[in-house]
């Protein structure tokens, strides 16, 4: 159990670390004048999260 919850607690303190630097790296970017070549990503990663958040599989019922 101990083992298991340890690679889950890293795992999500990865996912952190990660959307941290992402943020970081695409201020810096945006702040420097590359924003225009960024912001044609985001709409992209935005639309993505929705999709599977909320999978319009039905599964509720």
């Amino acid at each position: 159990m101990a083992e298991e919850n340890g690679s889950a607690t890293n795992g999500f303190l990865l996912g952190i670390i990660v959307i941290i630097l992402v943020g970081i790296v695409g201020y810096l970017a945006y702040t420097s004048g590359f924003g225009q070549g960024q912001q044609a990503a985001e709409p992209d990663i935005n639309i993505s999260l929705p999709d599977g958040l909320m999978p319009d599989g039905g599964s509720g019922e």
